[in-house]
């Protein structure tokens, strides 16, 4: 069996349709069949090449809705283990995970995301910061950033509504 997905082969080529074979799952991995997937910002950019070690050629999509399609095991956070390990081909991703309900495991950390703890680590001089979610955090995280001297024009947002916020 195998599965189809839209590709970006590398920077300002079309998008082209491929076909994989299907995952075979970790443990505490899961499938999900997915039947809409945003094209965000960080897409366009991506499409662009205008995002440096970004590895080509990639899947985009990282907003979906879909049906879940197989679990291998228990399932707490579905995306930690995909992250860490594009963290692990590519030094130059930083990876800090939050999860502010129920247990957490390692690589989780317990709360919401606190970018003044984080500012050693995350924090490079000249450094562009993208940004997607929902409003109020988008405000409190671009608020923090001024407050540590990154510049409006090197923060990029998008919001997970139809709304607008001011950089």
């Amino acid at each position: 069996m195998s599965v189809k997905a839209a590709v970006i082969p590398e920077p300002n080529r079309p998008v082209e349709v491929r076909e994989f074979p299907l995952p075979t799952l970790e443990p505490g991995a899961a499938l999900l069949r997915v039947m809409y997937s945003e094209v965000c910002g960080t897409d366009c950019h991506l499409q662009r090449g205008q995002l440096s070690g970004a590895p080509y050629p990639l899947i985009p999509g990282h907003i979906n809705v879909g049906t879940l399609e197989t679990l291998n095991g228990s399932v707490t956070d579905a995306f930690g283990a995909h992250l860490a390990k594009v963290a692990e081909r590519h030094p130059q991703v930083k990876l800090h995970l939050f999860h502010d309900e129920g247990p957490v495991a390692a690589p989780l950390q317990s709360g919401r995301v606190d970018l003044r703890a984080l500012a050693g680590e995350v924090l490079a001089e000249g450094a562009d910061y993208y940004l997607c979610g929902p409003v109020g955090f988008l405000e409190a995280q671009i608020a923090t950033l001024h407050e540590l001297g990154v510049e409006s024009a090197r923060i990029h947002a998008e919001v997970f509504d139809t709304g607008g916020i001011a950089t």
